[in-house]
């Protein structure tokens, strides 16, 4: 099943026609080379080599299947929305291998409700099929994609727990790069092909932090629970758990296209060695960029008060400079004011300090028209944060003695909570939030998906604000759950 078919060969789609006259007809020179013989560096001497085989067969069926009158409209329909959606492949989308096993694997359609890879295997020609090609395609059609623990790390193999249902899974080396990089106590979201005590990971894994466990498993339970209610009104027999989780691969779909931004594999069977650094922006959605804007200045006397006259700048002595405010904040509507940039006067240079090119640039107009003949301007400097120079160890030892001695006022950190509930209170509640899909939490919380999206949410939130240093003020967030109406979280 490893070679490359030729015009006049039979179609690997079983059909009976020749290549030329079925698949051949729909393939792009892309889809052509995607259906080429796997490259001999990607192979791995293991059964996932043969897995893979068979996948291609798979895809040929379903160009079949996409050009048929009876399915064609509704798989076109359903490819192109998931394309839209979650981008496979491109920067910011999900893997291709993600969206093929869904198409393939676990996408049901028409009004039996069967993936491509069933209606394969229903055809007469599957039959005839060698009884190892039928074994391995059935495992593949088993398949489904759900979280697990990483429990053991061995020579030749990994052991993981399935969430939820506790079964042990053995999945088979085959010297990837997510096999290096695994760690006990790693929720991995994968699709294991095979029986448990051989199996093969297919397709790029998604790893998280042990602290993501919880969280997973009311995820787990909650699409295995709304599977079963929907199943108990079909006449349609299900296997549960693995229907379930295969109708839950939309839900991972849009929960890992948010988790992961960048994340996208450099081909099905190479995961991807470093992930994208995430887009950093200010609260005007600029791109943050350390930004120095330098003039010279030509005529120091008066230049003090002339800063201090301009609308927009205040004096802060304790600081010695100026600093640049606009009235109100885009994305945080109970803040009066946003700080822009801090200008300076050093020696014979006047220089704004801001966080993004943007700000840099509408700061050199502010002050060349507001300032005139007394200065000129010199340069632009900007550079992205991750360029920036490490501070010293002695540097940091100094800011933290600073934060702990500012933060150890009880007034400081009275009014540092009260803020903060404020702005939980007043702006994110009504705020859209990508990780309720674009919803706001007030919105979200009108539904099953959506409370428990909240919940997992704001589980992160407390367990990420936790993990701050030990000077920082903690906030309880049950006063949030309770605005909310989701269960308080129990304190020891």
């Amino acid at each position: 099943m490893n070679n490359k078919p030729e015009r006049n060969s039979p179609c690997p789609c079983g059909s009976g026609k020749k290549f030329k006259k079925c698949c051949g007809l729909n393939l792009t020179p892309a889809e052509q080379e995607f259906f080429a013989p796997m490259p001999d560096d990607f192979k791995t001497g293991t059964k996932i080599d043969f897995y893979f085989d068979i996948f291609r067969a798979v895809m040929f069926f379903a160009e079949t299947l996409k050009a048929s009158p009876e399915f064609g409209s509704e798989l076109r329909r359903l490819c192109r929305d998931f394309e839209e959606r979650f981008k496979p492949g491109a920067e910011h989308g999900l893997t291709d291998s993600f969206y093929l096993n869904w198409f393939v694997l676990d996408n049901r359609f028409g009004v039996d409700q069967r993936t491509i890879i069933e209606r394969m295997m229903e055809g007469k020609d599957f039959h005839s099929m060698p009884e190892v090609v039928k074994l391995a395609a059935r495992e593949l059609s088993d398949s489904y994609a759900t979280c697990y623990q990483v429990k053991e790390i061995r020579k030749e193999d990994i052991l993981f727990e399935e969430l939820v249902t506790g079964c042990r899974w053995i999945a088979r080396r085959v010297g990837d790069t997510c096999e290096e990089e695994a760690r006990p106590e790693q929720i991995w979201h994968a699709r294991f092909v095979g029986p448990q005590e051989d199996a093969y990971y297919f397709g790029q894994p998604f790893v998280f932090g042990p602290e993501a466990k919880g969280d997973f498993i009311k995820i787990t339970d909650m699409l295995i629970k709304n599977f079963k209610e929907y199943a108990s009104t079909r006449s349609l027999k299900f296997v549960i758990p693995r229907d379930a989780f295969k109708a839950g691969i939309g839900f991972w779909a849009e929960y890992l296209h948010r988790s992961f931004p960048g994340a996208v594999a450099e081909s099905d069977v190479k995961p991807r060695s470093g992930v994208t650094v995430p887009f950093v922006s200010t609260t005007d959605g600029e791109k943050m960029r350390f930004s120095l804007v330098t003039f010279k200045v030509i005529t120091e006397a008066g230049l003090c008060d002339k800063l201090s006259g301009m609308r927009g700048l205040e004096y802060d002595a304790q600081g010695s400079c100026w600093t640049w405010l606009k009235k109100g904040n885009r994305r945080i509507k109970s803040w009066d004011n946003t700080i822009l940039g801090q200008v300076f006067i050093r020696g014979n240079e006047l220089v704004g300090e801001v966080n993004s090119l943007e700000r840099a640039l509408r700061l050199k107009n502010k002050l060349s028209i507001g300032l005139g003949k007394m200065v000129v301007f010199d340069r632009i400097d900007s550079k992205d944060f991750a360029a920036m120079p490490q501070p010293s160890q002695e540097d940091l030892r100094k800011f933290e003695e600073e934060q702990r001695r500012i933060h150890s006022d009880p007034e400081v950190r009275k009014e540092l909570l009260q803020k903060q509930k404020e702005y939980y209170l007043k702006d994110w509640i009504s705020s859209r939030i990508p990780a309720l899909n674009n919803k706001t939490p007030l919105q979200a919380v009108k539904t099953k998906e959506g409370r428990l999206q909240l919940e997992v949410l704001i589980n992160r939130m407390e367990k990420m604000d936790s993990s701050q240093p030990d000077y920082l003020p903690k906030l309880d967030m049950n006063f949030l759950r309770q605005e909310l109406g989701l269960p308080l979280a129990e304190r020891g």
